[in-house]
């Protein structure tokens, strides 16, 4: 894996260098009680689908759940793939478009805030699946017209939005997005410390040391909860039998991911599937 190796090792020299991953500009604290949602909808796969440089008087959050997003903003171009989430301040003219060959699959939602939010980055990564999930949730109570329904939508998207700002304010070094990602891109493969130090250009017992420094757990730790949190994602929102997803995410069989999940989440994948599993095709538009 020369390419992944050459990536990371810049990584490792920079950590050698710095000791520590430079800091996201911290968004204002916003006042998430005078959040106001305006809207939450989804967006199928289409290949054809673009619209033209705009810009609106609301803010907007996309979540990208499959195929590839292209914006053209602030006078650069993003190419958000699924776990990304953009944001598009109010007043800020973008430009989007479907990947022709992997057509995006996003949930969006319009919301007014009137402070606090100056400083956030136009994209930050969902990699626990958290904003994923919150925007579903929200999608699927968007038409239940009761007192209750709508109480429930502005937690929702409060939640949302503070998750949203919390990752944002992460300090996540490189080295820790790199291993989480290959992870994610090699989802059924088995993964090593061998071959991770080796991608990271570092002996394994350095590569050890420094990643239980920066993300307080060892590698193979963090390889487990990715796969837990994948695994997690799938059971929300596919019907795919248990088997099926212990085996996508490289969690072995059924028995061993069942481990994981009491050890990790306090929960049974099947009293995840029974509790709050969605009940739809994958692919299809969430809440239908």
């Amino acid at each position: 894996m020369p390419r992944a190796r050459g990536a990371a090792q810049k990584k490792a020299t920079a950590v050698s260098k710095a000791g520590t991953a430079p800091i996201p500009a911290r968004p204002d604290a916003p006042e998430l009680a005078r959040l106001q949602l305006v809207s939450v909808a989804h967006m199928s796969p289409d290949p054809h689908w673009s619209i033209s440089a705009h810009h609106h008087p609301f803010h907007e959050l996309i979540v990208v759940f499959g195929g590839v997003l292209h914006v053209r903003l602030k006078g650069k171009e993003i190419a958000a793939t699924a776990g990304d989430v953009l944001f598009y301040h109010k007043g800020v003219e973008h430009e989007e478009w479907s990947d022709p060959g992997q057509p995006a699959e996003t949930c969006f939602i319009v919301f007014k805030q009137p402070t606090g939010l100056a400083t956030a980055p136009e994209l930050v990564r969902d990699a626990a699946g958290r904003v994923r999930q919150l925007v579903l949730w929200l999608h699927e109570e968007r038409n239940v017209v009761s007192e209750s329904s709508a109480r429930v939508r502005a937690q929702f998207a409060r939640a949302l939005i503070a998750e949203w700002l919390r990752l944002a304010t992460l300090r996540e070094h490189e080295i820790v997005r790199w291993l989480r990602e290959f992870v994610e891109r090699n989802e059924s493969r088995l993964v090593t410390l061998d071959e991770l130090a080796y991608g990271a250009g570092m002996s394994k017992y350095h590569f050890l040391r420094l990643y239980k420094r920066l993300a307080g757990c060892t590698p193979m730790e963090d390889v487990r909860r990715t796969r837990v949190h994948m695994a997690q994602h799938l059971i929300l929102t596919t019907d795919l039998p248990l088997k099926d997803v212990a085996w996508r995410c490289g969690l072995g069989d059924q028995y061993h991911m069942g481990k994981l999940f009491r050890r990790l989440l306090d929960v049974t994948p099947g009293e995840m599937k029974m509790g709050v599993r969605r009940t739809r095709p994958r692919g299809s538009p969430p809440g239908a």
